[in-house]
């Protein structure tokens, strides 16, 4: 017998896989991680639109992906409107069900340049980059780590001779 640990997730996978558009949104609803799923499913249905030669399901890959990118950064939009420390730490996240990835990797893997560009992952990005240097105290920390600088600097100039 065969056990799937997320059935909704590879339920989603395998519609996307047969085609059945519709039923994959059914599916999604029902995964515990939406917003990678939505952005995993984009992903899919982009690869498949550029692997199929019928015009039809093209246009189809190409609207569902589109529009399970809208579906996942609007379930971004309702976290990070309840709370934006949450948001970032959801984003962020390991997710062992989506090849131990996270919602910020899936997005920049998918090119959803749309979800990277929502002010979550604008705010995690800029964390990122400045080391959870806050504007608020970042002119303290710099004067702080200039002075640790130059005094360890000065100690090291009495210690070794020259």
């Amino acid at each position: 017998m065969i056990q799937l640990d997320r059935p909704a997730r590879e339920l989603l996978i395998w519609s996307i896989l047969v085609g059945k558009l519709r039923m994959c949104e059914l599916f999604w609803t029902m995964e515990k991680e939406p917003i990678a799923a939505a952005l995993m499913a984009s992903i899919l249905l982009s690869a498949l639109s550029c692997k199929t030669d019928d015009f039809t399901d093209k246009e189809d890959y190409r609207n569902y992906a589109k529009g399970f990118q809208e579906k996942a950064e609007g379930v971004l939009n309702e976290c990070y409107r309840e709370d934006e420390h949450r948001a970032q730490l959801i984003i962020n996240h390991e997710l062992s069900y989506y090849g131990h990835s996270s919602v910020i990797k899936l997005a920049a893997e998918g090119q959803s340049i749309k979800f990277m560009a929502h002010p979550c992952c604008q705010d995690f990005l800029t964390n990122t980059w400045k080391g959870n240097l806050s504007s608020k105290n970042s002119m303290f920390r710099v004067r702080q780590g200039g002075i640790t600088s130059l005094g360890r600097f000065l100690k090291l100039c009495f210690l070794v001779p020259f």
